[in-house]
């Protein structure tokens, strides 16, 4: 590569690093990955309730010396997930709303943001209930979690006792909305997978908007990549 060729390169990488574009696309990484210990704690919940709920030795009752029962085992794996799912659902919102404040402050997508945040939350008791479960979990301690089992017809699930968590100070009152239309047992596995559908929905909204807000950025770097690579050839 001749001397003036090289000198074009340094300076065309040097300005793609510091463009727009290229600031963008480490913050979207980072946003990603962040958003990825979400999705894991998520999928391990999902696949420890679905595991669960298959009927088998796990849900016996029969205490080992020195041991705790399959049952129980089965419980405190139940009771492990759910926490490390809660907290890191939690730290997901905290982050994204620190990820706009600190890079969008008074842009046309922060105001989208709050916008969606606002309408998003307002409709939806079951959010607020999932944020109060954690709280209640850290200050109140572990709520009772059921596993109902049918031998003979081969199932079983996994529940809250509404009865024994319904007085408790820390829900909220639109938590407390979503307890009183819920059944006395409330299913797990249905309540965690319409909370990571409307999750999901969320984060495509919220990567749809930046990536239309970053639109030009994107072009440009691209453009800017696109030269560096027939520089190389």
């Amino acid at each position: 590569m001749p001397t003036s060729t090289t000198e074009t390169y340094k300076h065309l990488s040097e300005k793609i690093d510091s463009s727009k574009g290229s600031e963008f696309a480490k913050r979207i990484n980072s946003f990603r990955a962040h958003h990825y210990i979400y999705e894991k704690n998520y999928s391990e919940l999902m696949g420890c309730l679905a595991n669960s709920e298959k009927v088998g030795h796990h849900l016996t009752a029969l205490d080992l010396p020195g041991e705790d029962s399959n049952l129980r085992k089965t419980y405190n794996e139940v009771t492990r997930q759910i926490f490390n799912f809660l907290s890191s659902s939690k730290g997901r919102i905290d982050y994204t709303r620190r990820f706009v404040a600190e890079n969008y402050k008074d842009t046309s997508f922060s105001v989208r943001f709050k916008e969606h945040i606002a309408e998003f939350y307002s409709q939806s008791e079951l959010f607020k209930f999932v944020n109060d479960l954690r709280n209640y979990i850290l200050h109140e301690g572990i709520p009772h979690i059921g596993i109902s089992v049918n031998w003979s017809k081969s199932n079983a699930y996994i529940y809250l006792e509404k009865s024994k968590i319904i007085d408790s100070s820390f829900w909220t009152a639109p938590s407390k909305r979503f307890l009183e239309k819920c059944d006395d047992s409330i299913l797990l596995c249905p309540l965690f997978i319409e909370y990571g559908n409307r999750v999901n929905a969320q984060v495509d909204w919220i990567l749809d908007e930046l990536y239309k807000h970053h639109s030009s950025d994107i072009s440009e770097y691209n453009e800017m990549l696109a030269e560096l690579d027939n520089l190389r050839k």
